[in-house]
């Protein structure tokens, strides 16, 4: 019998509280924002400064999986896919270890920064055995730079 993902959540941090080992799941997103790259320059011209705009810089993202249907030690992946170009752009694999399937167990760690190489739809997905458990969908969109102050 396979494991049964019953959530995947991408966060800004994932804590536990030391004295109940209840999970605090802070910043939960599925959209990013890419900053869109500035026009090249008429020819001759020196580029200008890119401005960065006020609020929080990329960091590296959170994981929050909670797992159930485990018989001792299990494999995973975790994938992150560009769903226009059919491409993956990262892959982590953990191992979880569990002795009773009707536990559920909760993991998390830090994932590599979400880079996206332009805007559209990506996939995080689960995969056990090589077949996929589950994914979450993230959207990236471009915003605009800020003016160039004058």
């Amino acid at each position: 019998m396979k494991p049964v993902l019953q959530s995947l959540l991408l966060a800004d941090h994932v804590y536990s509280d030391q004295a109940t080992g209840k999970k605090i799941i802070a910043g939960v997103f599925n959209r990013v924002q890419r900053m869109k790259p500035p026009a090249k320059p008429p020819e001759g011209e020196a580029p200008r400064p890119v401005p960065i705009p006020a609020g929080g810089l990329a960091s590296t993202p959170f994981v929050y999986l909670a797992l159930t249907e485990l018989r001792g030690k299990t494999d995973f992946v975790l994938e992150l896919t560009d769903l226009a170009e059919n491409t993956g752009l990262f892959k982590v694999g953990f191992t979880v270890d569990c002795k009773d399937p009707l536990q559920t167990v909760e993991v998390h760690f830090p994932i590599p920064a979400l880079a996206m190489p332009h805007a559209g739809v990506y996939s995080l997905g689960l995969l056990y055995q090589e077949e996929l458990l589950g994914a979450l969908r993230i959207l990236a969109a471009d915003m605009e730079p800020p003016p160039a102050a004058q």
